[in-house]
């Protein structure tokens, strides 16, 4: 077995740079040394001699999914890329005899039709586990999900060490309008404090929470997900690896406080004893709203749910009433296209390019600096 592990972690183009320092983090809190990182559009590749790698998968918060390289071989024609599956020893990965998801990728090949590609690799993994059948669990698994990226007649295959998506956490809230996923929250909650570090003191404020996410992800962004069930446990290769349990870290916020005038949200959010919720519109709460606060969220853009007059005027009055706060910090995601402008006075300003459910759009943070 080859001793040097290659695992990819998936995060949303333009914040590899914030996967980058959470992944370097956990490092140092593992005391995994002599390791590679690389930062990749949509995603940071970490190289690795010690398969103890794999205990940041249940603690990264950023990641979207976590893929281990597993294999690279060059194809032609769609009777090798049978061969090369059918022979391929699965033994260390599968860990099913079905379940399994199987995604393939073209990109400048001889091989044009990704269902004929697709047809091959089923048939081959099929063969390999008539030949290899796989021990019967009788629990619920997370499905078995494998990536073959074909470019320039090379094809890298990957599998998908999480089976369901990391964002979606065990203890995740429902019923958002216009949700923002878990991960996406964390990187913006880690980008920002990475701004001003002085957080340990402060009040973690979202003036329009919706269900909570924001909350909920500044509660636990320093701590493991303990409880979801993920493909590594399963996968003979890795449930091998001796788990560490993770305690809980000491939190970046003194308080959580979330304030939204829809009821509807109610009965979704969390019932954490450490997390205030009312029901009232922002400008009606700013009592509450205690000085050096850290204020993150995400208002709407207009486009699901509709906003009268401009835009912009309406960000603007937003972001003017909350600074009556005098907050450590302030940030907002909105349109790409939407120019905020405002006198910075004792604050910096700096900007993050993302998508957000398929729509362009900006994080502007305004935060007081260090």
């Amino acid at each position: 077995m080859n001793d040097s592990y290659k695992l990819f972690f998936v995060c949303p183009i333009g914040l590899e740079e914030i996967q980058a320092d959470e992944l370097n983090k956990w490092l140092q809190f593992f005391d995994l040394q002599n390791i590679k990182i690389e930062k990749l559009k949509g995603g940071v590749e970490v190289t690795s001699n010690n398969l103890d790698i794999i205990h940041i998968v249940k603690t990264i918060k950023t990641s979207t999914k976590v893929l281990l390289r597993i294999n690279e071989f060059k194809v032609r024609d769609f009777p090798k890329l049978y061969n090369k599956v059918k022979k391929f020893n699965w033994a260390p990965y599968l860990y099913l005899n079905d379940n399994i998801e199987i995604n393939v990728t073209l990109k400048k090949s001889r091989l044009i039709h990704s269902g004929r590609a697709k047809d091959s690799i089923e048939k081959g993994i099929n063969e390999w586990i008539k030949a290899n059948p796989r021990k019967k669990i009788s629990t619920d698994l997370p499905p078995q999900k494998i990536h073959f990226n074909i470019n320039q007649d090379v094809c890298l295959v990957s599998i998908d060490l999480c089976g369901e998506p990391l964002y979606k956490r065990e203890n995740k809230n429902q019923g958002a309008i216009a949700p923002i996923r878990e991960n996406l929250a964390s990187a913006l909650i880690l980008w920002s404090i990475n701004k001003n570090t002085k957080t340990h003191d402060s009040m973690f404020i979202d003036p329009m929470c919706g269900s909570g996410t924001f909350i909920h992800e500044a509660l636990n962004l320093n701590n493991a997900n303990k409880t979801k069930s993920l493909s590594l446990d399963f996968m003979p290769l890795t449930k091998k690896i001796k788990p560490i349990e993770v305690k809980d870290q000491p939190e970046f916020f003194k308080s959580y406080l979330g304030i939204d005038q829809n009821n509807f949200f109610n009965k979704s959010r969390s019932k954490d004893e450490r997390i205030k919720f009312i029901n009232m519109n922002y400008h009606d709460a700013l009592e509450e709203i205690k000085e050096n606060s850290v204020i993150i969220f995400n208002p709407p853009y207009g486009k699901r749910l509709k906003i009268k007059g401009d835009l912009a005027d309406f960000y603007q009055k937003i972001i003017k009433t909350l600074m009556k706060t005098r907050p450590l910090m302030i940030g907002l995601i909105h349109p790409q296209e939407t120019i905020i402008k405002l006198p910075r006075g004792n604050y910096k300003r700096e900007d993050l390019l993302f998508k957000n459910g398929g729509l362009s759009v900006r994080y502007s943070l305004w935060f007081k600096s260090t």
